[in-house]
């Protein structure tokens, strides 16, 4: 497609890719995110959780998914699969993980064995989820490949999505589409953020930070 029909949400996704791209000190920005997420009541009482690995310069997730599995939490994480859709795969001890689609780290496969231990999206408390962008809405921008939004609407009504960002990436308003599924929580280096249809997080204000 010509640069003179890129649709706007192509060009803000070009956009959000630069900005993201620049920002410095990521893993010292990740520690204060991982943080305040973990200090959310409701992440003390998920007892299953999905955690992406974090590839390239997504807010990282290291620090999350080692806290999550050493508090006993059962933990998750995305595995694309041929057809394009997600499944969420349980860490356990020892588990090793190897490049996969895109490159993006996942468990190996049982030796000898096809078979990988699927965690069913009706069990999932908790879903963390990267993005290019997300707005004050929580709206999410992601990488345009549509894995998550066909995922989402297989959770729990009560799942908590949560979005990660630095606070670069928060825009006012993102360009959105009738399929684009928003977050409940959106959590930044220096605010957490939660949609006006959340109500979760009792004592704060719709669409406001919270400490």
């Amino acid at each position: 497609m010509p640069p003179s029909e890129i649709s706007p949400k192509q060009r803000f996704r070009q956009q959000a890719r630069a900005r993201r791209a620049a920002i410095d000190r990521r893993a010292e920005r990740s520690a204060a995110i991982a943080a305040r997420l973990m200090a959310i009541p409701l992440w003390a009482a998920a007892q299953v959780v999905s955690i992406y690995v974090s590839f390239r310069d997504e807010v990282e997730t290291q620090l999350l998914i080692e806290a999550a599995r050493a508090s006993g939490k059962q933990v998750a994480i995305p595995l694309c699969l041929p057809d394009k859709t997600l499944a969420m795969i349980s860490l356990l001890p020892g588990d090793e993980l190897v490049p996969g689609s895109f490159g993006i780290l996942e468990p190996a496969r049982a030796a000898g064995t096809n078979e990988r231990r699927v965690t069913a999206s009706q069990a999932l408390d908790i879903i963390v989820i990267p993005g290019l962008a997300f707005d004050r809405s929580c709206q999410r921008m992601g990488y345009g490949m549509g894995h998550y939004d066909r995922y989402l609407p297989l959770l729990r009504g009560d799942c908590v999505k949560v979005g990660l960002a630095y606070d670069a990436q928060m825009v006012d308003q993102l360009p959105t589409e009738p399929h684009d599924s928003p977050m409940d929580v959106v959590v930044t280096e220096s605010e957490l953020i939660r949609s006006s249809l959340f109500d979760g997080l009792a004592g704060d204000s719709p669409g406001n930070a919270i400490g």
